[in-house]
């Protein structure tokens, strides 16, 4: 009795793999397989099944690597009618569209990444706007008290005054090219306009603030503050 019921699973578990390869028509190995049926028909059996599948020329089998690719013989198909090729033809084209954009997208998507990883940290940017905001403070202030008076100046301190001026107009530069470059490269690929970008990233610019290289701290070096100088000798 125990045998009939072994020889009626064996029988059943042939039926179930072909019809299921018959009917999903795609490549799989016996792993796949014994997987997708869930376990209805155990991962030995599969193996063996496939393989007496094949040689009855069911099935085709492919060698690759160390594992065995099975898929449905396409010779016995009998319901293939032009149209039924018409929609394969046109699904694979939509497919082949959407796997390009897919690939722009990733590519898109691994630039952005890039310069990101290559920029400081929100924690770094806070922490540097903070001291560059104390630093400028500093600076209007001074240049509040010498902007209408005729101070006399140590030429070391305004010395120090033009150099931090500058340096702080070339970081203003430089970071606005930075963001400026990183921003085309992001964009020559995707057709996305630059104030898109910046709208998804939430960047505001500095013309949206109604700022300016003139409004930063400005000097006019023909009416700079002069040093002390003794009185002439007679």
């Amino acid at each position: 009795m125990s045998k009939r019921k072994d020889s009626k699973k064996e029988v059943d578990g042939e039926k179930v793999v072909f019809e299921y390869m018959q009917k999903q028509n795609r490549p799989y190995n016996a792993k796949i397989v014994s997987e997708n049926l869930h376990g209805d028909v155990k991962l030995a059996e599969v193996t063996r099944i496939l393989e007496e599948l094949s040689q009855k020329g069911d099935l085709i089998e492919k060698v690759n690597g160390k594992q065995k690719i099975y898929w449905y013989n396409q010779s016995k198909l009998t319901n293939i009618t032009p149209e039924v090729i018409r929609e394969l033809e046109t699904k694979r084209q939509e497919l082949k569209v959407t796997l390009s954009t897919t690939k722009e997208e990733l590519m898109l998507e691994e630039k952005t990444n890039k310069i990101l990883s290559s920029q400081l940290s929100n924690e770094e940017l806070e922490k540097q706007l903070k001291q560059l905001s104390e630093e400028v403070s500093k600076l209007e202030e001074k240049y509040k008290q010498f902007k209408d008076q005729k101070i006399t100046i140590d030429p070391k301190e305004k010395a120090k005054l033009l150099k931090d001026n500058d340096f702080f107009v070339k970081e203003w530069k430089k970071r606005k090219r930075i963001c400026k470059d990183a921003s085309e490269l992001l964009t020559e690929s995707s057709g996305m306009k630059i104030s898109k970008l910046y709208e998804n990233l939430g960047i505001e610019t500095d013309e949206q603030n109604g700022f300016t290289l003139d409004k930063l701290i400005d000097y006019q070096p023909k009416r700079s503050l002069e040093p002390s100088r003794g009185k002439n000798k007679k």
